[in-house]
């Protein structure tokens, strides 16, 4: 198993199914994988830290990436959002 294979997991979830992707990780050389993980999984709505968000946010915005067509939702959590944030 490759590191980029091994900070990314499926795991079954009492409702549905998980892609649980770490954040240590996210950086312009994993990202591109990420994103294809994501898009592969076609989530409904994600869950994740609100500074790992933008960084991705910011990756797609920049390379031009089409957005994920069955995202609907992103839930931010344990980390604050003030209002100066609320637009990436």
């Amino acid at each position: 198993m490759s590191f980029a294979d091994s900070t990314m997991l499926k795991a079954p979830a009492f409702f549905g199914r998980w892609l649980i992707l770490y954040s240590y990780h996210v950086n312009d050389v994993s990202l591109p994988k990420y994103i294809a993980r994501i898009r592969a999984f076609k989530p409904k709505f994600v869950r994740a830290y609100y500074s790992t968000i933008i960084i991705i946010a910011n990756f797609v915005r920049r390379h031009m990436i089409k957005p994920f067509a069955t995202l609907k939702v992103i839930l931010c959590r344990s980390e604050n959002i003030y209002p100066r944030q609320g637009d990436c």
